[in-house]
Order: C-alpha cells, then sequence, then structure tokens
C-alpha cells in the first residue's frame, strides 16, 4: 500500500512537472518573457490605453464624490497592475483564449463617513444616484449586517458590487474582517501605485478618521492574446 501511495505521488509530482514545462515553453514561443511583457506594458498603446482608463476612472471617482458630499473623502489610491495571462490548462477540452499580458487599473476611494454601515448602504442605494448597485449584492449586504454577521464573520469581506465594476467595501468591526492595504501582493510584470492626499497606512487612517469605507471602480483596459 506504502508503494501505492509513492506511485501516486510520484505521478502528481510527473503531472506538475509536465505542466510547468508546457507553461514554459509556451511563454518562451508567445515571447512572453518578464522583459517582453514589460515591454508591452509600456508601449505607446498601452500608454495611450492607461491613459484613457485613468481618466474614466477619475471622472467616476469625481462623480460619486460630487452626489455623496456627506461622504468625507481621507485617500485616493489608483493602482495600476499588468500581469502574466494563465498557463495553459492541458485537461480543459475547451480553453479560453489565451492572454499572454492582462492590465487592470482599480482606483480606491476611501471615506471615513463617522456613521453606522445600515445608514450609508441605506443612502448610497437610495434612487438617483451614479451608481446601480445589483439587488443580489445589497440584499447580501444587509443580511451581513443583520443576522450579526459581524460577530461571527465569514470568510470573505462584505461588499456590494455594480454592474459597471463598482464595489463598496467597509471595516467590519472586531472580530470582523479590516480592508486590505493595496499593493504589497508581489510585484507583477508592470505596476503603478498612487496615492493621495496621503501615504499613511490604513491603520493610521483608522486612528485619525474611525472606520473606512472604500469605494473601488476598475477597469481592464488591455488584454493581448498569445500569438500577437
Amino acid at each position: 500500500m506504502a508503494g501505492a501511495r509513492l506511485s501516486r505521488a510520484s505521478k502528481k509530482a510527473l503531472t506538475a512537472v509536465c505542466v510547468l514545462l508546457l507553461y514554459g515553453i509556451s511563454a518562451c514561443k508567445g515571447g512572453s518573457t518578464d522583459a517582453g511583457l514589460r515591454k508591452l506594458a509600456t508601449s505607446d498603446s498601452a500608454a495611450a490605453a492607461r491613459d484613457k482608463s485613468e481618466n474614466e476612472l477619475r471622472a467616476k471617482a469625481a462623480a460619486v464624490q460630487a452626489h455623496y458630499s456627506w461622504l468625507t473623502p481621507v485617500r485616493l489610491q489608483l493602482v495600476d497592475d499588468c500581469i502574466r495571462g494563465a498557463p495553459p490548462n492541458p485537461i480543459d477540452p475547451n480553453p479560453p483564449t489565451r492572454m499572454k499580458l492582462v492590465c487592470v487599473m482599480r482606483l480606491h476611494l476611501y471615506f471615513a463617513p463617522g456613521v453606522p454601515v445600515p445608514t450609508v448602504v441605506e443612502r448610497v442605494t437610495a434612487a438617483g444616484g451614479p451608481t446601480a448597485w445589483t439587488p443580489e449584492s445589497v440584499r447580501d449586504a444587509l443580511t451581513f449586517i443583520e443576522t450579526a454577521g459581524y460577530e461571527n464573520p465569514r470568510p470573505y469581506q462584505p461588499r456590494m458590487v455594480s454592474v459597471t465594476g463598482e464595489s463598496l467595501s467597509w471595516d467590519s468591526p472586531r472580530p470582523g474582517a479590516l480592508l486590505d492595504e493595496q499593493c504589497i501582493s508581489p510585484r507583477p510584470v508592470y505596476r503603478r501605485c498612487l496615492s493621495a492626499p496621503s501615504q499613511q497606512p490604513l491603520t493610521s487612517l483608522r486612528e485619525e478618521h474611525g472606520p473606512l469605507f472604500v469605494w473601488t471602480f476598475t477597469s481592464s483596459y488591455l488584454s493581448v492574446e498569445v500569438g500577437s
């Protein structure tokens, strides 16, 4: 039986090695070295798409700030990442179009409204706002609050999402989950992080302003297919 287990483990290890080899060969054929992908991410066409995306996200953030004047902004953070596309899946009979580079920009607008979460949710979901939240996410957020989800935290951060790629998340009272810092994950092929007006960590902002909310705007502005 020990021999059988060892054999199964050996097969799994061999499969993993084969997948890695296939990924490596594919990356070389597609010119997907880190240097090659970084060149794509900093090309003139990528820079133009990046500028357009940033202008659009900043315009959306400005509209939110203008409409919800009672929200107090404490930080605006732009996170611009270009990452290597997912490796091929040799066992998928209908694999999706493979990308060798995907660039996503996120603009995080942090607020310290100083009012309870249910009040914030009620106000930002009122008719006439610039954002169309999905009914399911609003219902899930309210259910999380009403069922004492904070005292029995689920393994995800409560949030609302829109049909246009926006989300609203917030600090959950202890022992729940606090909002995570951005730009601390391993550096991708290309990254740009800008923060204004403060480089203060979220812990310092909480000490100064209280519980935080973050309104996130997302734009996938560049995808390069393998073979392009």
